[in-house]
């Protein structure tokens, strides 16, 4: 009976060290490494209007465009844009067939908006414009016309976005769209705003 009881206990003893091995070995623990990578912010600079140019008042409803710039923008040629809009559609064309009638007004010559990225060298970004009509005021009668089908261009070709690949880190990029104006807008200096943004890819 002595020796049974001592047995015991002693399986007692190897069950209870068994346990605690276990317990012992249940959880690990290594060490990890953080970071952070800061880049340049992106920014964007308005450098030309998008101006319609001069001309007179139509003889019914027209629509203007101006598109993609005839030559590639640089820093040399950026406030030198000076391209006619093109007719697209109307009845009104009559007064609008000479082109220098397109001449350059209040706010430069006539021609798309042009603006300036600057950000991370090689990074993609997007370009955001309004997606509704902006209406341009007559400064003196308040007169009103409207600009719409707004559309970014890089290099002559419609996009949605670029890549910073010049320089330090910087791109040109245009944007046209469609004046539309008829017989009922009276000779006036017509000026609106629009909105343009820009974001990392």
């Amino acid at each position: 009976m002595k020796k049974q009881y001592i047995l015991l206990l002693a399986a007692a003893g190897l069950l209870t060290f068994g346990q605690t091995a276990l317990r012992a070995q249940n959880s690990g623990t290594a060490g990890g490494t953080m970071d952070a990578h800061i880049i340049a912010p992106i920014t964007l600079t308005w450098e030309h209007p998008l101006n319609f140019g001069v001309f007179t008042t139509p003889t019914g409803p027209v629509v203007l465009e101006e598109d993609a710039p005839a030559t590639p923008i640089t820093a040399l040629n950026v406030n030198n844009i000076n391209q006619a809009p093109t007719f697209v559609s109307g009845a009104g064309n009559t007064a609008l067939t000479n082109t220098a009638q397109f001449s350059a007004g209040a706010n430069g010559n006539p021609g798309p908006s042009i603006w300036y990225v600057t950000g991370m060298l090689n990074a993609f970004y997007s370009i955001t414009l309004p997606a509704s009509s902006i209406t341009v005021t007559g400064q003196n009668f308040g007169k009103t016309m409207t600009v719409d089908l707004f559309q970014a261009y890089i290099g002559g070709s419609p996009v949605l976005g670029g890549q910073l690949t010049s320089g330090l880190g910087y791109q040109y990029f245009a944007v046209g769209g469609r004046l539309h104006a008829d017989a009922t807008d009276v000779p006036d200096s017509y000026v609106g705003n629009f909105t343009v943004q820009v974001t990392y890819n």
